[in-house]
């Protein structure tokens, strides 16, 4: 990971394979809660990424723009980028985060089929 001072490989991989939480972010809802998150747009919560995208818009990132989003937990920024218009491939290192049932699955993930086929 990209921070100093830096952990070893191996304690990295322990943190994030088995010991990273971080409530709403990392505990995926289940799927009627995510149900309502998406009819909402995630509105009045924590993740809501309205503002974000506003900023986004503002520095000139038109829809259609493609987006990397690294340390994506359960896709819940990622999924609203990409239903603002924007093209979004995202990243997760917490397989655990990666491959829970939120809307992750659904998107342009670089952790996809070898990961997915493991569960």
């Amino acid at each position: 990971m990209f921070r100093v001072p830096k952990s070893s490989a191996e304690a990295s991989d322990e943190f994030y394979q088995n010991d990273y939480t971080q409530g709403f972010t990392t505990d995926c809802p289940t799927p009627d809660n995510l149900a309502k998150l998406k009819g909402t747009f995630f509105a009045g919560t924590e993740k809501d990424y309205s503002g974000y995208i506003k900023v986004l818009q503002a520095i000139g990132l038109s829809p259609g723009s493609t987006i990397f989003d690294f340390g994506c937990s359960w896709g819940y920024g990622s999924w609203q980028m990409q239903q603002s218009g924007y093209r979004v491939y995202s990243f997760e290192v917490s397989r655990p985060s990666a491959l829970a049932d939120g809307v992750f699955t659904q998107l342009r993930s670089i952790f996809t089929a070898t990961e997915r086929s493991k569960r």
